[in-house]
């Protein structure tokens, strides 16, 4: 990656409280976000120690005004990964595009969130979490950090692609819950690998979901969490099925960090009852199947899927751009060689497939963006 200069800045985030629940019980929760720009004049001293891990040193810096009319992107994982887990990709994005001065002109910059339970977010919320009644944060509860988020002054007069893998595609498109169609900031979506899927389909699927639920959970539980370094950790999983079929950078990532340093050695920074809690929280996938139906005429959204079928049946994937569900699909990428983790296994080709959204958002006319501004 010697040819991407991106700075990077951490922004710990003040979480809306959670609908529905006392303050009291249900402490509001912080959110970690980084931001990643293109400066083409940071010195490469700066990008050689991004990329041995010395992130968020970046001043506060302000893009170019060529920049300013660009797309900004952000960036949602899947249940019990972290934002890091996208840097890969981001990395990949930013120099694909800075191979072309037109295509650079697309991109503003890239922003990465922790679900408020997972990464940096669940060591800062650990107390927090702990006084719950039960472990978990919901889908809605992170859309609504991140639909604060939109409405913040950090996006002001921003044009937003939001991009979620799995479980962080549903979470995504529930965002669209606090803007009006017609001015909502998002030009477009692209989901990756989606895990949505309305409550009729769930139930006819209900034995095959329930068992891979279960056996998400049981394997989560019965999950090592305690190395003695971080070079033990990496070695350990790069022998263990997923870590056997991720992208050596995001494994990486995922040990640099997805693990602090405790007296004991290192661990996970996500408890495993807060990973294990995510998998039953299906009923803002259920809703963001609606939402998909009643926007997709209107903002674009684009997918993402691994050739292979290994966690959605082929069905439940092609409902999602079927005009027989009433629902549209902008593009349709096919990611050769992975299975549901293609994020941690494929970064380079999500990259490709992010790119060529961009390019196709840059060819809508500004009056058929700024009609939705």
């Amino acid at each position: 990656m010697s040819n991407a200069n991106v700075e990077v800045k951490t922004f710990v985030l003040d979480g809306p409280v959670a609908q529905g629940h006392s303050e009291a019980a249900f402490p509001p929760l912080k959110m970690v976000a980084k931001r990643y720009r293109w400066n083409p004049s940071s010195s490469q001293s700066k990008v050689a120690d991004y990329l041995s891990g010395v992130s968020g040193r970046g001043t506060d810096n302000l893009p170019s005004d060529d920049h300013k009319s660009g797309l900004t992107l952000l960036f949602a994982h899947g249940v019990g990964a972290h934002k890091e887990q996208w840097e890969p990709t981001i990395l990949s994005v930013f120099q694909r595009s800075s191979l072309s001065s037109v295509a650079k002109a697309r991109l503003r910059e890239a922003w990465a969130f922790d679900w408020q339970n997972h990464g940096d977010a669940a060591v800062l919320n650990r107390d927090a979490l702990q006084r719950r009644p039960s472990p978990g944060v919901s889908v809605y509860e992170w859309a609504k950090a991140m639909s604060t988020f939109m409405k913040s002054d950090h996006m002001k007069g921003h044009k937003i692609i939001p991009i979620g893998h799995s479980g962080g595609a549903g979470a995504v498109m529930l965002t669209l819950k606090d803007f009006p169609l017609w001015a909502s900031p998002q030009v477009a979506y692209i989901l990756v690998e989606p895990t949505i899927m309305s409550e009729a389909q769930w139930q006819a699927l209900i034995d095959d979901r329930m068992e891979k639920m279960q056996f998400s959970i049981r394997m989560t539980m019965k999950r090592r969490t305690l190395w003695p370094n971080r070079e033990d950790a990496f070695a350990w999983f790069r022998r263990r099925y997923p870590g056997t079929t991720w992208d050596d950078r995001v494994l990486r990532a995922f040990v640099d960090h997805g693990m602090e340093e405790t007296p004991e050695g290192i661990r996970l920074k996500c408890e495993k009852d807060q990973e294990a809690s995510s998998y039953p929280d299906v009923e803002g996938h259920f809703e963001a199947s609606k939402i998909v139906t009643a926007v997709c005429h209107t903002i674009p959204i684009h997918y993402i899927w691994a050739k292979d079928p290994t966690y959605l049946p082929l069905d439940v994937r092609a409902s999602l751009s079927d005009a027989a569900y009433g629902r549209t699909a902008r593009s349709i990428k096919l990611i050769e060689g992975a299975g549901h983790m293609v994020v941690q296994e494929k970064p380079d080709l999500i990259a490709k497939a992010i790119c060529d959204v961009l390019a196709d958002t840059a060819m809508m006319t500004t009056d058929q963006i700024q009609a939705r501004l």
